[in-house]
């Protein structure tokens, strides 16, 4: 019995023995399965990844196909085919880098795709802006920077660089730079040959920093070395003079060159001070000003125009019953905004405004506004005709769109967009009279005493002489070489002293006719 317990315990371990190598065996096989099971996995994963990186944009193009289709076909909106695109470019890109023979700058042509793409939505007024291009912008808008405080063009002969205007208490001017000096170098560096935007890069800089300008200075017929301690400057968008004692009593002139960034606070600032100095009437100069921000422009005229006027009204839902509606957006179907007058300010003076064929945009929608509350009078040439507005887009690297969204119109609905704002005295600045017709149409006269219309767009049409709806009395006459002929002002005032001694001080008819209008409504 005993040998057949041991036998039985030795059948017993040699089947655990047995077990144990097949548990073994199979540990092997199941790691060994493992391992090759990975590395195929692996070798799987390169083999995708290789072939993603080498046909990724082909692979993407298939994926998205499908997509795109049903994208299409539950929407009117006609979406690029980014995929195809990129596809396309691709190629190119590597057909370029295989053949090409000269370098190629790849942030430039980054740029100008997009400038592409801008260009062609033929948006009149939308562009792509490069990061500098934008930060110049923004830094234009703001009318805040770091630099030397002076106005510099090349405009002259020989294109040089001509010191226009010194900012008061500005680097430039506690540096002794003057009006009228010509740039030579900049930190040593001759600037002869360099482009303006070149030149006004050298010269900002960080606030404290110094810079060391050479400038030429006519008067002295000299170089003068003169350095800059940079420092923040405020752009001037609002001037002022008084013009006193000409016609017996005091004119407040303002000059406005743009809408945009400190204008308001620097418009607010010169009302009130020529309020104090109790002038009998306000000139607003906008020639040759392009416009700039609505909410500026809106705010301006807030603070001209009375709260409660009511007199312009949109539909019941939008309307603020009493409000002095300032503004109205309409995008491609509706009415999507209006502004109204709200900060319980108004500027009781005659006002009269001088425009040109440069005003333009939010120019413009002062000038109608006002114009159309009977706030003021209009003297000049027609505006530029631009009604509508655009957003401004940032993107992620710093660049960004501008883009038209909307079309905007005064209280009165009139559209300014390819039409302008037609002055109430069309006159040009040598003072010949200007016609225009009901549809702001600029009009001349045959030789043949008939019509000729000059539309906006500049296509030229024949009309009768009973079909003109002039707001003038006078014209310049078609046949004309000069275009203008300069007739002699028939104001009643012609033969007084006062206005001799005006149009002897003064070259500007438009700036004479507004001077004498304000006499007028004294």
């Amino acid at each position: 019995m005993e040998n057949s317990f041991m036998e039985n315990q030795n059948n017993n371990y040699e089947q655990l023995e047995k077990n144990n190598y097949k548990l073994k065996v199979s540990n092997i096989i199941l790691s060994i399965t493992s391992i090759v099971f990975g590395l195929i996995l692996l070798l799987i994963v390169l083999l995708v990844a290789f072939i993603y990186v080498k046909f990724g944009s082909r692979f993407n193009l298939m994926l998205n196909k499908m997509n795109n289709n049903m994208i299409s076909t539950s929407s009117e909106t006609q979406k690029l085919d980014i995929n195809r695109i990129a596809e396309k470019l691709d190629f190119i890109d590597s057909y370029v880098d295989f053949n090409y023979y000269y370098d190629k700058d790849n942030d430039k042509i980054e740029d100008e795709i997009f400038t592409g793409y801008m260009k062609a939505l033929n948006d009149k007024y939308g562009e792509y802006m490069p990061q500098k291009r934008y930060d110049q912008f923004v830094e234009e808008t703001n009318g805040e920077y770091y630099g030397i405080g002076a106005v510099v063009s090349n405009a002259n002969d020989n294109n040089d660089f001509e010191i226009q205007e010194i900012y008061p208490n500005s680097p430039a001017e506690k540096a002794g730079m003057l009006a009228k000096d010509i740039l030579k170098t900049v930190n040593g560096e001759d600037i002869t040959n360099q482009t303006l935007s070149d030149l006004v890069d050298k010269i900002k800089g960080p606030e404290g920093t110094s810079v060391n300008i050479g400038v030429f200075r006519p008067s002295e017929n000299k170089i003068i070395e003169v350095t800059c301690i940079r420092g923040k400057v405020e752009q001037i968008r609002v001037s002022n003079e008084v013009i006193e004692d000409t016609i017996g009593h005091n004119v407040g002139y303002i000059t406005i060159t743009e809408f945009t960034g400190k204008t308001l606070e620097q418009f607010k600032k010169t009302i009130d001070e020529l309020v104090e100095k109790k002038v009998n009437g306000l000139i607003i100069d906008l020639r040759n000003n392009p416009g700039g921000e609505l909410t500026v422009v809106l705010d301006m005229l807030d603070y001209v125009l009375r709260d409660n006027d009511g007199r312009f009204t949109l539909n019941k839902d939008e309307f603020v019953p009493g409000a002095t509606l300032l503004v109205y957006m309409r995008d491609k179907t509706s009415i999507v905004d209006s502004y109204y007058c709200n900060d319980r300010n108004e500027v009781n003076l005659p006002i009269v405004i001088i425009t040109n064929g440069s005003s333009a945009s939010a120019s413009e929608l002062f000038t109608r506004t006002l114009q159309t509350y009977g706030k003021a009078i209009v003297v000049g040439e027609k505006t530029y005709g631009k009604g509508v507005m655009q957003n401004i887009q940032p993107l992620p690297d710093g660049s960004a769109i501008r883009l038209t969204v909307a079309g905007y119109f005064p209280p009165d609905g009139y559209n300014i967009d390819g039409v302008g704002v037609v002055p109430d005295i069309p006159i040009d600045i040598d003072g010949g009279e200007v016609m225009y017709n009901s549809d702001a149409d600029e009009v001349y006269i045959t030789d043949n005493d008939e019509y000729r219309v000059i539309k906006y767009d500049g296509k030229e049409i024949k009309t009768t002489k009973t079909a003109t709806n002039s707001v003038a009395v006078k014209t310049k006459n078609y046949n004309d070489n000069k275009n203008l002929i300069i007739y002699e002002n028939d104001f009643k005032y012609a033969n007084e002293k006062w206005y001799e001694d005006l149009e002897e001080k003064y070259t500007d008819k438009q700036l004479i006719q507004a001077i004498v209008l304000l006499k007028e409504v004294n």
